[in-house]
């Protein structure tokens, strides 16, 4: 068993772990007490769950995409001649970058999500509508927020790994 690979993917583990459970746990309370002031455990409403559940699927998803850049500067970062101390306090900082730059492009997705939908809808007072357990318009502004998600999760991977400080290779030509 190779010891060094067996280390990189436990701390890989734990590190999309409390990644993910700190977004999840950060997104429900922000929302909880942006979106939903009431409640929302004791009513029951179905409508809300369902959107509450889109938006933490959405932060989830783009979560998921700072976990290789992050692994990739920490196997960066352990090939350097540095002391664990620094390792830990470069990959907290690179943590912190990654996971501040998913949060904010999961937030602006998710109110671009819903700002797309209401534009589409005038005619409807979705908020109101949510409030009132209409399950359609929780489901149609779930799936427009999942879809926003999907569409640039790669994109926003690409940007996370364009900032991994991989050394550079001379040029011969």
């Amino acid at each position: 068993m190779n010891n060094k690979v067996l280390f990189l993917g436990l701390i890989e583990v734990f590190i999309s772990m409390l990644f993910t459970v700190f977004v999840i746990w950060i997104s429900y309370r922000i929302i909880h007490k942006l979106v939903f002031r009431n409640n929302m455990e004791d009513s029951g409403n179905l409508s809300e769950a369902i959107l509450l559940s889109s938006i933490i699927l959405s932060m989830g998803l783009l979560i998921q995409e700072t976990a290789n850049p992050v692994m990739n500067a920490f196997r960066l970062f352990m090939n350097q001649d540095l002391s664990y101390q620094s390792i830990f306090f470069k990959l907290l900082k690179v943590m912190a970058i990654y996971l501040g730059m998913a949060l904010f492009f999961g937030f602006v997705v998710n109110f671009i999500g819903v700002l797309l939908f209401t534009s589409l809808t005038k005619n409807i007072n979705e908020w109101k509508a949510i409030r009132e357990n209409n399950i359609s318009v929780a489901l149609i502004t779930a799936v427009i927020i999942i879809v926003l998600t999907l569409s640039i999760k790669d994109g926003l991977g690409l940007i996370f790994e364009s900032w991994v400080p991989y050394p550079t290779t001379p040029r011969f030509y």
